[in-house]
């Protein structure tokens, strides 16, 4: 096997062009070729190309079990870079994930497949519901792992189960309860009980369930703390300008299936989030189809086709932040409002909106000074000072350049909600229909000044049925403004 240091690539007029099998990938469908595919990616990381990686046309690889990084492929400050896929197939471990980006430019990734075997959950039918007992008895379908067992499953999304109709095989309005204790009765019968009631009250004898299976691997963190690698998304792109996603396909994600942050440019383009045609899934990801968020330019998304999620079919985000302490009127400490994987993302030049919610937006600020505290604390400098107003856990929001743009999607049912899009957007063209919730929200009333203040929907269609709400408010301080237009659509 050759092994990624003595692999050469084919040079034509200054592009490197590599294949895969020049790493000792096979894509046969059987052997282990992640070893292969990570030795690839680590020959190319710290480049700046241009460089073409090269999948096998037609062929299938296939990735093992690997628990460091989550056996992620992880490119690295990789610029000028472009993954041809060749309508290849990468199978994974349901443990693993698939593909990282971290610090990268310029990337490509076109004409993939991604799928899981087994999938990263399992499904069954419902045999009985004992409402009192908040239990309900499962029949495994063949061919999904089973699940597993036990009398103290702690309160967190990996525990969710998800309910399906017995008839459309779609999600039944977002229902599902947190199992507490799963005990095997034989036969792959399992018994699962539940946290609350709403998955038992809502079924009947004959309807479908899924359960998320566990995982397990190690997270990958830079020298400043910085996560590289988690288990977040079956593809990560971390702190990276310019990268497009272009006719990339998922039959199967233990997490999102996309997870962008600090990423600005990125273009999704011709994807398509799919149960895998020739089974009987129910599911083509466990969470959230997109997962976007801290975006100075945010995405565009277009052409695609995102199903079966469950949780949100997209949901995009601007970078806040949370008000430690006061020590001027124009210098705040500040800690990251979201979760411990983010990192806090403020920069020089950027405009920070002061608000609170459902008060409005008191002032925006231009950020003169970042001092890091930690990955997620900074100490922050602005001009002009924040007013009288300003006190301790008030949220100031990073204003992007542009808005977020979504068009032409079709957006069959999704567990949650279809679009969950917290800061200024232009949507066209969008069809969503199956029943399921359909929801656009602002940025907790956050708006700036003109041309971002209001946001453009055209061309929507939702079919009846559809649980459809717009959370929408006026533009603060804009009386008798509103944050969003609809024009040109067919609601109901």
């Amino acid at each position: 096997m050759l092994s990624a240091w003595f692999a050469m690539p084919d040079t034509v007029l200054g592009q490197s062009n590599f294949r895969v099998e020049d790493f000792g990938a096979i894509g046969d469908g059987i052997h282990d070729d992640g070893p292969a595919l990570r030795a690839a990616a680590v020959a190319i990381s710290n480049t700046d190309g241009p460089t073409v990686l090269s999948f096998g046309y037609g062929r299938t690889y296939r990735m093992g079990k690997e628990a460091f990084a989550h056996g992620s492929i992880i490119f690295q400050n990789a610029r000028n870079l472009t993954i041809e896929g060749n309508g290849s197939t990468i199978v994974n471990h349901p443990d693993n994930r698939t593909l990282v980006f971290f610090r990268c430019e310029h990337v490509i990734l076109r004409n993939i497949t991604l799928d899981m075997d087994p999938p990263p959950f399992t499904q069954g039918k419902i045999l009985s519901v004992d409402v009192g007992a908040s239990r309900a008895d499962v029949l495994i379908d063949p061919g999904y792992p089973l699940p597993e067992t036990g009398d103290s499953f702690p309160d967190n999304t990996l525990n969710d189960v998800m309910l399906y109709h017995r008839v459309t095989r779609e999600p039944v309005g977002g229902v599902f309860s947190r199992k507490t204790e799963v005990a095997d009765l034989g036969s792959r019968v399992y018994r699962l009980v539940f946290r609350n009631l709403s998955l038992v009250q809502n079924a009947v004898p004959g309807d479908f369930v899924t359960i998320k299976t566990a995982g397990s691997g190690n997270d990958l963190q830079a020298s400043d703390g910085s996560f590289i690698a988690t288990s977040a998304g079956l593809i990560l792109i971390n702190f990276s300008d310019r990268v497009t996603l272009e006719g990339v396909t998922s039959y199967a994600s233990p997490g999102m299936t996309v997870r962008a942050t600090s990423s600005d440019h990125l273009t999704i383009r011709r994807f398509a989030l799919l149960r895998k045609p020739g089974t009987n899934r129910l599911i083509g990801s466990n969470k959230d189809g997109l997962h976007l968020k801290y975006f100075r330019v945010p995405p565009v998304i277009e052409d695609s086709r995102l199903e079966a999620g469950m949780d949100d079919t997209i949901a995009i985000a601007q970078p806040t932040c949370r008000v430690l302490s006061i020590q001027a009127q124009d210098r705040v400490t500040v800690v990251d409002n979201d979760i411990t994987y983010y990192n806090l993302d403020v920069r020089v030049g950027d405009t920070l909106m002061h608000y609170r919610t459902d008060e409005g937006v008191f002032g925006e600020h231009t950020v003169t000074a970042v001092a890091p505290i930690n990955r997620r604390r900074a100490t922050v400098t602005v001009t002009p000072a924040f007013s009288g107003a300003l006190r301790v856990e008030d949220t100031l929001a990073v204003k992007p350049l542009e808005p977020a743009r979504i068009r032409r999607l079709e957006m069959p049912p999704f567990f949650q909600r279809g679009l969950l899009v917290r800061m200024p957007f232009v949507i066209e063209d969008i069809r969503q229909y199956g029943g399921a919730r359909f929801l656009l929200s602002k940025a907790e009333r956050v708006e700036g000044a003109p041309p971002y203040e209001q946001s453009y929907v055209r061309g929507l269609a939702v079919n009846p049925g559809t649980d459809l709400q717009f959370d929408v408010a006026p533009v603060p301080n804009r009386p008798g403004s509103y944050s969003m237009i609809i024009k040109d659509s067919v609601i109901g």
